[in-house]
């Protein structure tokens, strides 16, 4: 399908540049911020055709859903060995699906992201 073969390709180009960015993010909050505005911004150029497309597109991207929080759960592992911080992989992975989730939700923000973000990785002190 034409269609999701484009947007496939383009995501793999959102998520390049997101990663990018996050590989010089010096905290937590700039990572997420950078995250969510990237996957925010992908849903937002296709979400016209999302919602009109009258084929199984969505069907054809939720199977993808998985190695997307796959992505995002190593770009954060990467930054918090980086800070030199050790959580177990559960607790990133739960709070990657977080992140992937508030991105597509209308009703969460950024800034409650990052309320949330400061709850799960306290900054630490030096």
């Amino acid at each position: 399908m034409l269609i999701t073969a484009i947007m496939a390709r383009d995501w793999d180009n959102q998520f390049a540049n997101i990663k990018r960015e996050c590989d010089l993010a010096t905290d937590m909050a700039a990572a997420i911020s950078i995250i969510y505005k990237g996957i925010k911004s992908f849903v937002q150029k296709y979400e016209s055709i999302l919602m009109d497309y009258p084929g199984n597109i969505i069907g054809q991207f939720r199977k993808h859903h998985m190695t997307v929080r796959q992505q995002v759960t190593d770009i954060l592992n990467n930054l918090l060995m980086r800070l030199n911080r050790r959580e177990p992989l559960p607790v990133v992975s739960i709070f990657a699906e977080a992140v992937l989730a508030s991105s597509v939700q209308e009703d969460i923000d950024l800034q409650a992201l990052l309320q949330f973000t400061s709850k799960v990785f306290p900054p630490e002190v030096e």
